[in-house]
């Protein structure tokens, strides 16, 4: 949904490469946090504290189960704070999806969108 989102504040497809990238990164910068955590210390507090969160958690919390930091219960509390933020993401990309999609011409900055949400 989130790609969707950003999709429609483009009008060409050869600019999709330019707001695509920041979801690319959000996905990328907890993948790679998790091979980190590997070799350093996975019961570490920043380390407990990225494997509850949205982003983080579908990288990080299996790979502390893995690791043998983890139970079940914990990877049960991940997955109801992701089914929280789900919705909420959903409502967020909906309506900048709105916004943006009846639009042409040059790229739609989010700022405007989101400007537009504030005005209404």
């Amino acid at each position: 949904v989130a790609y969707g989102a950003a999709a429609s504040l483009v009008s060409r497809q050869e600019d999709v490469n330019s707001v695509s990238m920041p979801l690319l990164l959000l996905a990328m910068v907890p993948y790679m946090l998790s091979f980190t955590m590997a070799t350093g210390d996975p019961n570490s507090t920043i380390f407990r504290i990225l494997s509850y969160l949205p982003p983080f958690a579908p990288f990080m919390m299996p790979a502390r189960l893995v690791l043998g930091v983890s139970s079940w219960a914990e990877q049960l509390i991940a997955l109801g704070i992701a089914l929280v933020f789900l919705p909420l993401l959903v409502r967020g990309a909906a309506a900048i999806y709105t916004r943006a999609v009846t639009r042409t011409g040059a790229r739609v900055p989010l700022k405007e969108i989101l400007g537009r949400a504030r005005q209404a």
